[in-house]
């Protein structure tokens, strides 16, 4: 498994941020193809917009299966891709068939490469690091740790622990179209004294967790690309991390309403895999609500879950499709 980390969701009422100037009032309605989307992007056929940066508005309103899809990351600007924050001066209004996401709107993925965030390390170690399987991108939560083909060590049809677990032992060559592994071709014999694939485990290949302040724009680091090091592949199957909404109904009287019937996902990609080696999922995001007054109904979900590891192997059943890949 290769899991993405868990990452932050934060529900608070309090004053802050207070604005006193009225704006217009944003509604989209997902039944319909003629929403304007002021200061975004029309999306689905004028049933959606996509947002990015800060925005400021009356009152903000999602009916009848509406998508609000926030921009993704950029790689440089954190403030106005990657992250949403939704202000309104009275209510904010998400009914249950609607939606807001920043699924894989966070630190993208790389072909043939480590995961990337806000550390050297956050990312997944994966693509020329690893034979076999990337390592999950890591938020406020480690990434999970990528396998070897479950041969190489003991019983054939099961893995064995830590010897079949990944081990970070190479990087991409400066011109980004092959690998430098430290052991060669002839890593991860666990008979031969090798400098680093030598069957142990370590240096691991999940990501390593990165904190920050609860208002700053940040995400989910994504996952590690599926195994280059035994041969270069152009397929990209890691998983992004998941971007930044936040959703804030104040004034100075106090009386702003935040209402969520529906979903605020912030999740990471899943990892996808090709051939027989798989890729790292992408961390979760971070999702805050903050009004005077937040409802959050029985039929909500909020949520910013790690992508699920890539897999390999034959699915038997239609609830383990490779959806996405």
């Amino acid at each position: 498994m290769k899991h993405g980390a868990l990452a932050l969701v934060v529900v608070a009422m309090v004053l802050a941020w207070t604005t006193g100037a009225w704006a217009q009032s944003l509604t989209i309605n997902g039944a319909v193809t003629t929403n304007l989307c002021p200061g975004g992007t029309v999306r689905d056929g004028g049933r959606a917009c996509q947002y990015g940066g800060t925005h400021t508005f009356d009152a903000i309103s999602l009916v009848n299966g509406a998508v609000i899809y926030v921009t993704p990351f950029n790689g440089t600007n954190k403030n106005a891709t990657g992250n949403l924050v939704l202000k309104s001066l009275s209510t904010i209004a998400i009914d249950r068939s609607s939606r807001i996401t920043a699924k894989g709107a966070g630190y993208p993925k790389r072909l043939c490469d480590n995961g990337t965030g806000p550390t050297a390390t956050a990312g997944g170690r994966g693509g020329c690091a690893v034979k076999d399987s990337g390592g999950g991108g890591a938020h406020r939560g480690r990434g999970g740790q990528g396998t070897k083909d479950c041969f190489v060590f003991g019983d054939a049809q099961t893995c064995q622990f830590p010897q079949e677990w990944e081990e970070n032992c190479g990087t991409l060559a400066a011109a980004g179209t092959s690998c430098v592994y430290l052991d060669a071709i002839a890593g991860h014999n666990c008979s031969a004294a090798n400098s680093c694939a030598n069957c142990d485990g370590t240096p691991p290949v999940g990501g390593e967790p990165f904190y920050h302040h609860i208002l700053a724009p940040e995400f989910g680091a994504s996952g590690g690309d599926k195994g280059c090091a035994d041969g270069f592949d152009t397929a990209l199957r890691s998983g992004s991390g998941g971007g930044r909404i936040v959703l804030y109904a104040a004034n100075a009287s106090q009386t702003g309403v935040l209402t969520v019937e529906g979903r605020i996902v912030a999740h990471g990609e899943r990892g996808c895999s090709s051939g027989n080696d798989s890729a790292g999922g992408g961390a979760g995001g971070t999702v805050l609500l903050v009004g005077d007054t937040v409802n959050v109904t029985s039929t909500a979900r909020v949520l910013a879950r790690g992508g699920r590891g890539g897999d390999s192997q034959p699915k038997c059943l239609s609830c383990t499709t490779n959806a996405d890949c």
